[in-house]
């Protein structure tokens, strides 16, 4: 099995030989089985090691663990930080960017000056009374069919059945699906100021 496990790097006779030297140098024992040959270390030439020191290094083993275990999350941290600043742009980046946005800037300024060089308004009283009327019935429209609709659903649930589950079972369409809230609009509802003539 030696000359196995060496992959056959020495011949069996030179091994053999090497082995018997050890044999006779005290560093191996042999048994002998018939024809095999059974090569053992010695146990008595290893040192032993008294109960204290095998305690000595489990505590020393555990330091170490607890070392290992900080610089992980050292590691760790620094990785995050790495990877952090490896996904900032680079200064070419940045300065691509600065351009960009200054060129925005500039045009929203030049729009800004050509608005505030104005004299004629932009949006008439009217014109805002209209959309704000316009507004106003829209608003009062959905509450009116919000109203409608939940009455319905109501009525189609029963005294002990639940809202939820008839909107599930006939896959309806509420405000949240859409993601819009009604009270959330309600603030933009004014009285439409008419212009006198």
């Amino acid at each position: 099995m030696v000359y196995e496990n060496l992959h056959h790097a020495i011949k069996k006779p030179a091994l053999q030989r090497l082995m018997d030297e050890l044999v006779e140098e005290g560093a191996l024992q042999v048994k002998e089985f018939k024809k095999t040959k059974l090569y053992m270390a010695k146990q008595d030439v290893n040192e032993t090691v008294d109960q204290g020191e095998l305690d000595q290094l489990a505590s020393e083993e555990g330091d170490l663990k607890e070392k290992l275990a900080q610089q992980k999350s050292k590691n760790a941290k620094l990785q995050a930080a790495i990877t952090a600043l490896q996904n900032e742009p680079s200064d070419e980046g940045l300065a691509a960017l600065l351009k960009q946005y200054q060129k925005k800037v500039d045009e929203l300024n030049a729009k800004l000056a050509r608005t505030k060089g104005s004299k004629a308004p932009l949006v008439t009283k009217d014109q805002v009374n209209k959309v704000q009327t316009q507004f106003n019935n829209m608003l009062s429209a959905w509450r009116k069919r919000k109203r409608a609709a939940m009455d319905m659903i109501d009525a189609m649930c029963g005294e002990e059945g639940e809202p939820k589950a008839v909107i599930e079972r006939f896959n309806l369409e509420t405000d949240e699906d859409v993601e819009v809230n009604l009270k959330e609009w309600t603030p933009l509802q004014k009285e439409a100021k008419l212009s006198r003539k």
